[in-house]
């Protein structure tokens, strides 16, 4: 939007404008369709739900490892462009991550400038958001989450940080990294703990709720440890859950 703001884009331009790649795409009848920036925007475009190159078993799009964090931007609209559109745009509403590349890519040529670089100067930047990035450096991998989900009864890596693994794909549909300080950490906690405590979650025992913000507010009393990590244990009626949080 900040582009379109700045007159350099209107939101019913064509994509195959900036875009050649997509002048040839065709949909599953051999069909030729325009779509425009806001269909990219309202996912009405007709794209694939995901880029072909990344694989798609998991609900965020598909694990992220070493292969696909390696992919450059332009080689990945390349994949999307030679993919066949799935109906015809602006007949209907699909999320599409895949939309969400062709925006980066768009915003690529049209400023001239790298995704990752504009949107540290227009967004990071001003927010002196400095702690957050799209490549960590390696020295970060301690800091750095492993993502698990579960399939099948059974607990999956979908993400674990290799810091021998040169991150050139800013993933437009969601690939920062960013790192709480260890006093937001622990300022969060007992807004985290008001909110469940206070959900008509039924599996939340009751007794167990007031010893909870007990809990949590000793906690923001006591210093804030860099490095320290922080838990909330939630006692349900099916086990414990567990909040955890790390600090800078």
């Amino acid at each position: 939007m900040t582009l379109a703001d700045a007159g350099k884009l209107g939101l019913d331009d064509p994509v195959e404008k900036c875009l050649p790649e997509f002048r040839d795409q065709k949909d599953t009848n051999g069909t030729h369709h325009v779509f425009t920036i806001r269909h990219l925007m309202s996912h009405t475009s007709g794209l694939v739900s995901n880029p072909p190159t990344r694989r798609s078993a998991w609900p965020i799009g598909g694990p992220l490892d070493d292969f696909w964090l390696e992919q450059e931007l332009p080689g990945i609209i390349q994949t999307i462009a030679r993919s066949q559109l799935r109906f015809k745009p602006g007949s209907k509403f699909e999320y599409s991550n895949s939309a969400f590349f062709i925006l980066g890519r768009v915003i690529e040529v049209i400023s001239g400038k790298s995704y990752s670089a504009y949107v540290k100067e227009k967004i990071l930047d001003p927010l002196g958001m400095n702690d957050t990035n799209y490549a960590p450096p390696a020295a970060d991998a301690r800091r750095i989450a492993v993502i698990y989900g579960k399939r099948e009864g059974k607990r999956e890596t979908i993400f674990r940080f290799n810091p021998a693994v040169r991150i050139s794909n800013a993933a437009p549909d969601g690939g920062l990294f960013s790192y709480p300080r260890a006093f937001q950490v622990r300022s969060e906690l007992p807004w985290i703990a008001r909110r469940i405590c206070t959900s008509p979650i039924p599996e939340i025992m009751p007794s167990a709720r007031d010893r909870l913000l007990s809990s949590v507010k000793r906690l923001s009393s006591t210093p804030a440890v860099v490095g320290q990590t922080y838990s909330l244990k939630i006692p349900m009626s099916s086990g414990h859950t567990f909040y955890r949080l790390r600090g800078r």
